[in-house]
């Protein structure tokens, strides 16, 4: 009984966070850049899309499912664009979004930079059957369609980048419905080429109003040129305790340099990892059209010929 009741709280505790933040947790956000920064439509250098689902806390009645789609590429020479589908499932509600990108690509010699456009929006509904089964009323209390823009700013190069996007940066629907508000994501990599491995420590910090700070801290390893990725990554706010706070593994691996295959698993802090069994992230990417520039988004093999490229965006 006392596990019941902690894990009925967990699942109130998680969706008091999840109206903090108003945007979903992901630990495979590496490889779809895209949902973190709107900078980041066509930095691959060439047309990627990516299919990812994600569930939180699966021992848990109610618990949240969050999936999402995107595709994003090179226009022209210097215009990326890129499109989002969302969908969130958390107990009784049931949001799907839409959210269309739109970077302008600046050439700085050996490197890029981007500034991006976000358009989303939102549609959150109820399940009316399983309202009377969990709780009696909405964990965040309000359905309809909510829109808002967001703007980032990314400086890459083939081993680096650090952006800067802040996503819901203005409403512009359904403000009387509920406020959303701006939130900060710090971000960054650097690649260290060791030979045979290569390293890439990352930085993902989020900075959201009337929340704790949460950082994502994590480092992935290629080996077998550049196909088989381990990786592993931690979770907090602060230091301090927290639903989403813990550790991650994760693991991935490439075919032909087209297609792509990633898992994570989140082992929770404290006693939240005995009562949900963590969370499992599943994601399947695949590139196509002609690579027109070579970047850190993009993965190639160390030991293939260099293919015949164009230059990075011109200004």
């Amino acid at each position: 009984m006392r596990k019941l009741l902690l894990a009925f709280a967990l699942l109130f505790l998680l969706g008091s966070v999840m109206q903090a933040q108003q945007d979903p947790l992901r630990s495979n956000y590496r490889f779809n850049y895209l949902l973190i920064n709107p900078a980041a439509a066509g930095s691959n250098g060439q047309w990627t899309g990516r299919v990812a689902v994600r569930s939180d806390f699966s021992r848990l009645p109610g618990s949240a499912v969050t999936s999402n789609a995107s595709v994003h590429g090179i226009l022209g020479e210097n215009s990326g664009v890129g499109i989002n589908l969302i969908s969130d499932v958390i107990n009784v509600e049931q949001n799907v979004g839409i959210q269309l990108n739109y970077a302008y690509h600046i050439d700085m010699d050996r490197n890029n930079l981007s500034i991006g456009l976000g358009a989303r929006y939102v549609d959150y509904r109820l399940n009316e059957e399983m309202v009377d089964i969990y709780t009696p009323e909405p964990l965040n209390g309000f359905t309809g369609g909510l829109g808002d823009l967001s703007l980032g700013v990314m400086h890459y190069s083939k081993k680096h980048f650090v952006g800067i996007s802040v996503p819901q940066l203005v409403q512009i629907t359904g403000a009387e419905v509920n406020e959303l508000v701006p939130h900060i994501y710090l971000s960054g990599g650097y690649i260290f080429d060791l030979g045979s491995v290569s390293l890439e420590p990352m930085l993902l910090a989020r900075f959201i109003p009337n929340a704790k700070t949460l950082l994502d801290i994590n480092l992935r390893a290629w080996f077998v040129d550049n196909q088989l990725m381990l990786g592993a990554g931690w979770r907090g706010p602060n230091g301090s305790q927290f639903a989403g706070s813990g550790i991650t593994l994760m693991t991935g691996f490439n075919v032909n340099n087209k297609w792509q295959f990633t898992y994570s698993y989140d082992m929770m802090s404290g006693d939240f990892q005995s009562l949900t069994w963590g969370s499992h992230e599943v994601g399947f990417g695949f590139t196509f059209g002609k690579q027109k520039f070579d970047n850190v988004f993009g993965v190639r093999t160390s030991n293939e010929e260099e293919p015949a490229m164009e230059d990075a965006p011109a200004q």
